[in-house]
Formats: C-alpha cells, structure tokens, sequence
C-alpha cells in the first residue's frame, strides 16, 4: 500500500473547480519519487489509486470512514476515528517511556537521539507566503519548518477559489482531519508537511525531506461509476483495530 503517497496526494482530491455535487476525476502530476495519479470524486465519496498499482483508497465522508483496499490480498482496512485516537494515546505513551529513558544518556547522544525520534520538543512553523496559481485556481503559498529545517509546504486554496460546496468543503476537512491523525501515528518526525498546513484546500504540495511532491494537471467533470467507490465491498473486510497487533508500540 502506497501509504506515504495517500497522505501526500489525497487531500487534493476536489482541488479544482467544478459544479456543486458535480462528479470530478483529477489527475496529479508527481515529482521525485512521486508517482502519478488519478483521483475521483463523487456524491461525497473519494477514490484515489496511482499509476500502476492495484490498491487503491476510499473515504466515505458520510461515515467518516477511510478504506483501504488491497485486492491483490482480497481486503481493504476500514479506518475509523476511535480507533485512529485509541492508537494515538498508546503510542504517545511509548514515546514518553522511550523520552525519559534517552534523557538518561549523555548530552551528546541525548541531543541526537531526541532529534532522530522527534521528541525534542521543537515546534513547528508554519509561514504563509505569497499568492500564485495553480491549474488555474488562486491559492497562497505556506512554507512549513522545524528548528529553522524547511520540511516542505502547501499552496492552500480557500473553498470560495475552488468553487466547492458546503458539503464538499466538511468532507474534505474530515478526511483531512483523519489523514493527519494517520500521519501522525508514525510521530512527529514522520509528520507529512502537506497535512500540517490547515485553513484551505491544497492544490500543490511538496516534502522537502522525501523529494516528494505533487501538482494538479487536469481535471474532468464527465460522470462516473458509481461502482467504483463500492466494488471495496466484496472483499473481506478487516478493522484498524483489528489489523494492528494487540500492543501497536
């Protein structure tokens, strides 16, 4: 499963400007190691799969739901709220264990390894910078860092740019919302930058660290198959919860 690249592409899913309730296909144009992708919207549901892969993702905002599907495996992993906070609550007690024990190293190796976990308490910046556009659509630039580091940024897009409903705009700041809770499980070292920057919409991204990053390219408003965002349904289904071992640290 192409997970860095879901955090990385998906938010941008309705990015461009189309009819309210409109269906939408985008295609993304990636740099670096990033591949393309296609991404679909419709009646509330997103569907993202990249070029050459077989797994794909799904977000039901009505039931704030992320899947993740896997057919060479015959599954998809349902991803819920709870379970994501659960999650989060156990591994951020494991990392105040691992914290107070490298506090108990030297102060050359305590700096060091506090650094490489995330766990030296530097907090981030976010900066917003000028105006551009991208693929035809107005969006401000921020730049995001970490003890003076540039990790990457956003060009954010408000909902008014982009044209977007009332209903699209909830979904999307849900399931970004939730992408962010994933990202986050990893810790903060591993924290996607485009998932950082709040307040908008993105239309382009980059991480500087990975040399990842994504633009959108084109965009389509022919309608859809329905059946792309629920054929997830034959396969068998397993829970987060159930997915991750018994002690996620």
């Amino acid at each position: 499963m192409h997970l860095r690249l879901i955090l990385l592409c998906l938010p941008v899913l309705v990015s461009a400007p189309g009819g309210a309730g409109a269906d939408a296909t985008l295609v993304l144009k990636g740099g670096g190691e990033a591949p393309m992708v296609t991404l679909q919207v419709r009646d509330g549901m997103a569907r993202m799969q990249a070029l050459g892969s077989r797994d794909y993702v799904v977000f039901d905002a009505a039931r704030n739901l992320l899947f993740l599907v896997e057919p060479g495996r015959s599954r998809y992993i349902e991803v819920d709220e709870a379970s994501l906070v659960r999650t989060a609550r156990a591994l951020a007690a494991h990392r105040e264990v691992m914290k107070q024990q490298i506090l108990r190293l030297p102060q050359e190796q305590r700096a060091r390894a506090l650094a490489e976990m995330g766990l030296d308490d530097v907090e981030l910046e976010i900066r917003p910078g000028a105006t551009r556009e991208v693929g035809g659509v107005r969006c401000r630039d921020h730049e995001v860092r970490r003890g003076g580091e540039v990790l990457g940024g956003a060009c954010m897009a408000s909902a008014r740019d982009l044209g977007l409903s009332p209903r699209d705009f909830r979904a999307l700041s849900g399931m970004r919302a939730m992408l962010r809770r994933m990202s986050a499980l990893e810790g903060p070292q591993a924290m996607d930058p485009v998932l950082l920057v709040e307040g908008g919409v993105p239309v382009s991204g980059h991480d500087a660290v990975r040399g990842e990053s994504f633009e959108l390219q084109s965009l389509s408003t022919r309608p859809i198959n329905p059946a792309l965002f629920t054929e997830y349904t034959r396969y068998r289904r397993q829970r987060m919860a159930d997915a991750l071992p018994p002690d996620p640290c």
